[in-house]
């Protein structure tokens, strides 16, 4: 798994997501479909290979949740959007303190510990 993408990926969210409220763009983003965290390429490595090699070690653990609750804060700003609160779906995307942003950058952190925890195991 190349974490380092992972962190690429997941960090991009934040433009998908403006472009979708200021331009409707990437207009078939459903929200449950964004809430479920083990359809991305991390997501998918998380419930198979990263389960199999890191399940239980507190740092996989860790970002297994955080992961989680990242997707679920994704879905809940489209579904503001959705739901025609463009103004507050976009304050949730771009500023700081915010669910969306909390949950990003413990996500991000998240990655690169595992990231160091790896190499240091190997």
């Amino acid at each position: 798994m190349d974490l380092t993408n992972a962190i690429e990926v997941h960090l991009r969210w934040k433009k998908n997501l403006v472009d979708f409220i200021k331009n409707n763009k990437l207009e078939n983003l459903d929200p449950q479909i964004i809430t479920e965290d083990n359809q991305c390429e991390l997501g998918i490595w998380i419930y198979s290979q990263g389960s199999f090699e890191y399940s239980g070690v507190p740092v996989f653990e860790e970002l297994k949740a955080n992961h989680a609750h990242f997707h679920i804060c994704a879905a809940n700003v489209v579904k503001l959007k959705i739901n025609g609160e463009d103004e507050l779906a976009e304050s949730m995307v771009t500023n700081y303190g915010t669910e969306y942003a909390l949950a990003t950058s413990k996500t991000i952190n998240s990655i690169t510990k595992l990231e160091h925890y790896i190499k240091s195991n190997k």
